[in-house]
C-alpha cells in the first residue's frame, strides 16, 4: 500500500526560479535591506560569514563584472534509507560578494546526464536560495549555500553534471572568469549517481513454486519437509534503488491442489506493529505483503498483508490503486496464516526478527476464466513480495523481491514471476 510521491516539473528550467520568487514574497524577504525577521536571520547565521571557507573541490569562477565568485564546492550522492526518500545530491556551493548587485538577482542550479538528455533544476532548494538572494549580498561576505536536491524517479544516469549561474527576469549573467556553456552556465561539478539497479534488478525475477506432495501444517514453524526443499527467493531488494535492502528477508512458495503457500523469513531487530483489527493500515508499521496477479495482465490483483500479530489486510485491486483508495476490501482472502516471533512486539528489547507461514485457498481467485481459481502445473502467474519495517522515530524501510525502481509498490509491469511446478 506504501507509496512515495515526488514532484518534479517537465516545464523549463526557469519555473522552479519563479517559485523562488512566491517564496521570498511570502518571507517578506524581497529587497536589499532589513526586511527578515530575527528567525529568518537567525537562520541565515551559520551560512554566512567573514572567513573564507574550506571548499573541498577549489574553483574559480567570477560573474558579472566580477561582482560574484564561486571558489568552490563539496558534493555527494545519497541513496535514500527511507521509503518516502528519494535519492539525492548533497551539495554546498561555496560563493563570495566581490561587489554589490543590482536587485533581483537569483541564483540557479541545473543538473543534466553526461548526454543532457535528462535535465531537471533545485533552484529554490535551500536556506541562501529561499532568505538570501544574491542582491541582497554584502561586499566582503562568503556565503555557504547547501542544497539537498532530489533526485526524480525516472532519473537513470550514473553521472550528474551540475551547472550554476545567476538570473534575473529573462537574463542570466555573463560568466567573467571561468569557461561558459554557452547559455551562461558553468559546469561547476559532476559526480557518480549509482542509481543504475544492481545486477539482476533490472529484470524480473522468477520464482519455482513447488508442489507440496505431504501434508503442510500452518503453525509458523516452517518445519514441514516442504520448507526444506522449496526454491527460495534471493534476500530481498531496495525497493527503488534495487541494492541491498532493509529489513533482510526471504521468501518461498508451493501449492497443491487446495492452497497456495507462503513463507516470509524476515530478520530484524525491533518488531513494532499496533494494529489489532482485519484490514488495519498494517503497512503503516512492521508487516509483509504479497501482490498476486494470477493472469499477468495488471488487473484485478490481489493484495495480502499480515503483520507479526498475525493480523491480515487483504483487498482486490481492478487496476493499480483502482478503486481508490485503497481498492476493493470487501474482497476476503479466507488465508489462514501463523507468524513465530523471535522477540517482543513494541517494546524496548532487542529482537531476532519473525516467520509468516500462510496458506491461501483458490477458490479466493476465481474469475470468468478461471472458475476454480487455482493454476496447472507449468503455468505462471505474476506476483511480488515486500516487507515493511518500523523503526523508532517513524523512520520506515522496506524491501522487495522484484524491485519497482519507483516510489510505488503497485507497478505490475515489475512483478516477479511465480512457476508452478508439476506433482513429483
Amino acid at each position: 500500500m506504501p507509496k512515495t510521491l515526488l514532484r518534479f516539473g517537465t516545464s523549463p528550467f526557469r519555473l522552479s526560479a519563479f517559485l523562488v520568487v512566491l517564496s521570498l514574497l511570502a518571507t517578506g524577504c524581497v529587497e536589499r535591506g532589513n526586511r527578515m525577521t530575527p528567525t529568518q536571520r537567525q537562520r541565515l547565521r551559520q551560512w554566512v560569514g567573514r572567513s573564507a571557507p574550506k571548499a573541498p573541490h577549489r574553483l574559480d569562477v567570477r560573474f558579472g563584472e566580477a561582482q560574484v565568485a564561486l571558489i568552490g564546492y563539496e558534493a555527494k550522492f545519497v541513496a535514500a534509507t527511507k521509503v518516502n526518500e528519494s535519492d539525492a545530491i548533497e551539495v554546498t556551493w561555496f560563493w563570495q560578494a566581490l561587489r554589490p548587485l543590482d536587485e533581483g538577482w537569483r541564483l540557479f542550479t541545473h543538473i543534466t546526464n553526461d548526454e543532457g538528455s535528462e535535465g531537471f533544476n533545485g533552484d529554490s532548494v535551500g536556506v541562501i536560495r529561499e532568505l538570501y538572494p544574491p542582491s541582497m549580498w554584502q561586499k566582503g561576505e562568503y556565503i555557504r549555500d547547501t542544497q539537498r536536491i532530489a533526485l526524480p524517479p525516472e532519473w537513470s544516469s550514473s553521472r550528474a553534471k551540475l551547472y550554476v549561474g545567476l538570473w534575473k527576469g529573462d537574463e542570466r549573467m555573463k560568466i567573467a572568469r571561468g569557461k561558459d556553456d554557452g547559455e551562461r552556465r558553468v559546469l561547476a561539478a559532476a559526480l557518480d549517481t549509482p542509481r543504475a539497479p544492481s545486477k539482476g534488478a533490472s529484470e524480473v525475477p522468477r520464482l519455482e513454486v513447488m508442489y507440496a506432495s505431504g501434508n503442510v501444517v500452518i503453525d509458523g514453524k516452517l518445519d514441514d519437509a516442504l520448507w526444506t526443499k522449496a526454491p527460495s527467493t534471493d534476500a530481498l531488494l531496495d525497493p527503488q534503488g534495487g541494492g541491498g535492502g532493509k529489513p533482510e528477508a526471504r521468501v518461498q512458495a508451493a501449492w497443491d491442489e487446495r492452497f497456495l503457500y507462503l513463507a516470509f523469513k524476515v530478520r530484524e531487530d525491533d518488531l513494532r506493529s499496533p494494529f489489532q483489527k482485519h484490514d488495519d493500515h498494517l503497512w503503516e508499521a512492521d508487516c509483509v505483503e504479497a501482490l498476486i496477479d494470477p493472469d499477468g495482465d495488471g488487473k484485478n490483483y490481489f493484495e495480502i498483508q499480515v503483520s507479526p500479530q498475525g493480523i491480515v489486510f487483504d483487498t482486490q485491486h481492478t487496476l493499480p490503486r483502482t478503486p481508490a483508495p485503497f481498492g476493493v476490501t470487501d474482497w476476503q482472502s479466507e488465508l489462514q496464516a501463523k507468524v513465530a516471533l523471535e522477540g517482543s512486539l513494541n517494546d524496548t528489547q532487542s529482537d531476532k526478527g519473525y516467520v509468516v507461514e500462510a496458506a491461501i485457498p483458490w477458490k479466493s481467485f476465481r474469475s470468468e476464466a478461471n472458475p476454480s481459481g487455482r493454476p496447472k502445473a507449468g503455468e505462471t502467474w505474476r506476483a511480488n513480495f515486500f516487507v515493511m519495517d518500523n523503526r523508532p522515530g517513524g523512520q520506515m524501510y522496506a524491501s522487495a523481491w522484484s524491485p519497482p525502481l519507483v516510489g510505488d509498490f503497485h507497478v505490475p509491469a515489475r512483478f516477479g514471476t511465480l512457476a508452478f511446478a508439476g506433482k513429483p
